[in-house]
């Protein structure tokens, strides 16, 4: 553990930005709250994330600290030689809150990390004065062969880490790190800039673990919820030609039931308020389906779309009625970034609303909001992914191949998520259409070609409110 608060101090610390929306809803801090000093060593009573939710950490950590016995909280032994270290009941870290996921890939042990960690400004002994609240993501698969960018999904968002073969070749492997809060001794505020929150909670605890006390219990394996985007699992994504999945052979592995979680709720915390709204459709976590109507082209073949081209994709979007006390209206927000509404906007009539997507996989971020009091504050946060559309393919003759003598039929598949709208072009030069050039309504073309040459085809069709092209090149036989 002193090694890792060494290495992440070397770090850039991430500091939040706050935006501030005119007339628009307000965000809602994933860290909300700090408390007061702990006498007794130095740190904050508790922490408090944006849903109320209130964890501690007492002198001494409750339970063993290595996760053996539940219920625990997690933190190193104390130092017998430092009298400070002893009177606070743990070395140079222990944690307010840790959620781990652990689990093996094609290519070895993958390690999530999401933590709230007390510890001292220098990292190898507890010093009073010199103590430190941080957040913690951290990511690790040592074992990573493949370089390239890896894209992880998590509970708090998508994070995408790139490995280098030098990386590889030095035995590095694929490891992230993001701590915030480690800049400044005291400044025990620093870490309510942080990326954790909610706090994630364990679906199962052991035996006689009192669930009013225990968020998790530090050493059940399982499944979480609380997710502030409705993504309660870990996703990686490696580059192409890289296995993760043993099972599949797949590039992708997903997996949600092996997370621990430790934290506890102090006796006098109060009641964490009843509130939020769930997304019913489309499900959290989804790919949306390709449309199977889609709007014509609005400009010429291979023609440039104007900047306010509407999404090609009509979606409803249903939310649960607000739980939250007052609540009076709803409206939801999807958007390229957690609370984010550059993708569309709309009230929340009958908890239903329909805004167009786009439909090239990209991730979407949806955001429900309450209007409490007259004021907005966030009721639910989701991640879906949009649905992916393709363009249409020349699927005969084969490319390369040297065309016969006599006319020549070009015949393309219809895609996926566009409309029956194409442009076909053939000319001498690539992207020319000085031998033929049309748009077309179906997918097949007959026509003559110039003996003894090479000939460029381009295939356009309309994706995502956009004409996008296919190259293909051909050979006709000689007279």
């Amino acid at each position: 553990m002193k090694t890792e608060l060494k290495i992440g101090k070397k770090l850039l610390v991430l500091l939040a930005v706050t935006l501030a929306m005119a007339a628009a809803p307000s965000a809602q801090a994933a860290l909300s709250l700090v408390g007061p000093i702990n006498t007794a060593n130095g740190f904050p009573q508790w922490y408090q994330d944006g849903t109320g939710v209130r964890l501690d950490l007492p002198t001494p950590p409750l339970g063993d600290g290595l996760g053996l016995l539940a219920p625990t909280q997690i933190f190193d032994a104390p130092d017998p030689l430092n009298p400070f270290s002893a009177q606070i009941g743990f070395g140079t870290e222990a944690f307010y809150y840790l959620c781990e996921s652990v689990f093996e890939t094609a290519m070895g042990r993958f390690r999530a990390r999401f933590g709230l960690e007390a510890s001292f400004f220098n990292g190898f002994t507890a010093i009073n004065g010199e103590q430190i609240v941080f957040t913690r993501i951290r990511f690790t698969l040592p074992a990573a062969t493949v370089p390239g960018n890896y894209t992880i999904d998590h509970p708090y968002g998508q994070t995408i880490v790139p490995l280098t073969a030098a990386d590889i070749a030095a035995g590095k492997g694929l490891k992230y790190t993001e701590d915030i809060g480690i800049t400044t001794p005291l400044a025990f505020n620093l870490a309510l800039a942080g990326n954790i929150g909610p706090f994630l909670k364990a679906t199962t605890l052991a035996v006689g673990v009192d669930p009013a006390a225990w968020i998790g219990d530090g050493v059940t394996i399982g499944t979480v919820t609380g997710s502030p985007i409705g993504f309660n699992s870990i996703r990686i994504t490696g580059p192409r030609g890289s296995i993760l999945d043993p099972v599949t052979g797949s590039n992708v592995i997903e997996v949600n039931n092996q997370f621990m979680v430790s934290g506890h709720i102090p006796p006098n915390a109060p009641p964490v308020p009843v509130g939020g709204a769930d997304l019913v459709t489309p499900v959290p976590g989804s790919t949306l389906p390709i449309p199977t109507t889609v709007p014509l082209p609005t400009v010429a073949v291979g023609g440039r779309s104007p900047a306010t081209t509407q999404f090609p994709s009509p979606t409803t979007f249903v939310a649960s009625a607000s739980r939250t006390p007052g609540a009076t209206a709803q409206l939801i927000w999807v958007g390229n970034a957690p609370k984010a509404s550059d993708l569309g906007s709309a009230p929340l009539v009958n908890q239903s609303a329909t805004l167009n997507m786009p439909i090239d996989g990209r991730k979407l971020y949806v955001t429900l909001w309450a209007l409490v009091n007259n004021v907005w504050q966030v009721d639910g946060q989701f991640i879906l992914t949009a649905a992916t559309a393709r363009g249409a393919t020349i699927v005969s003759p084969a490319t390369p191949s040297v065309l016969p003598k006599g006319g020549t039929t070009f015949t393309w598949d219809t895609g996926a998520g566009i409309p029956r709208s194409y442009g076909l072009w053939v000319g001498k030069t690539p992207g020319a259409k000085d031998i033929f050039g049309k748009a077309l309504t179906v997918n097949s073309q007959k026509m003559s070609l110039p003996s003894g040459q090479t000939v460029y085809v381009t295939l356009w069709s309309w994706v995502n409110s956009q004409w996008k092209s296919k190259a293909f090149t051909y050979t006709t036989a000689a007279k």
